[in-house]
C-alpha cells in the first residue's frame, strides 16, 4: 500500500475572484491574483517550500463564494474553500491560515482534517470536501 502522506499537494487559487470590471474590461489585479502572489511568497519561506505547488486557475465556478482555493493530492481528500477575504489588509492572516491547513493536510495520511483541526479562519469557509478517487483496477 502506498504512503500517500508524502504525496505532493497542489494548492489551486482562482485568479478571477475579486476582479473589478468597468465597461466590460478588467481593471487592475484581482484579489485572487493578490492571494496567489502572497501564498507563493510565503510558501517559499515555509517548510512546505519543496513539497507544495501553488497554481493559478482561471476560474473555479464558485463566483458567489470568492475568493476560492482548492487543495488536492493523489490519494487524499480534496478541499474547496471560499468566502476568503483577500483584500490587502487580510492577505497575511489568510495566507498563514491556508499554509497552516496545507501543513496539517500533508501530515494526514488521507488528507482528512476534522473541523477542530482546521485553522479558525477556514473552519466556516469550506465549500466541499471530496473523497479521493478509489483505485479499483
Amino acid at each position: 500500500m502506498m504512503d500517500f502522506s508524502k504525496a505532493e499537494p497542489t494548492l489551486f487559487v482562482c485568479t478571477t475572484c475579486g476582479i473589478a470590471w468597468e465597461n466590460g474590461r478588467r481593471i487592475g489585479r484581482s484579489n485572487g491574483e493578490k492571494l496567489l502572489d502572497r501564498l507563493r511568497s510565503n510558501a517559499e519561506t515555509s517548510p512546505l517550500k519543496d513539497r507544495l505547488s501553488v497554481c493559478p486557475v482561471e476560474c473555479m465556478d464558485a463566483c458567489d463564494r470568492g475568493c476560492t482555493v482548492s487543495l488536492s493530492a493523489s490519494g487524499k481528500y480534496t478541499y474547496l474553500f471560499g468566502d476568503l477575504n483577500a483584500d490587502d489588509s487580510a492577505l497575511d492572516s489568510l495566507s498563514a491560515s491556508v499554509l497552516e491547513f496545507v501543513d496539517r493536510y500533508c501530515e494526514s495520511p488521507q488528507g482528512l482534517l476534522r473541523w477542530s483541526e482546521r485553522p479558525k479562519l477556514l473552519k466556516k469557509r469550506i465549500i466541499a470536501k471530496i473523497p479521493p478517487v478509489a483505485d479499483n483496477r
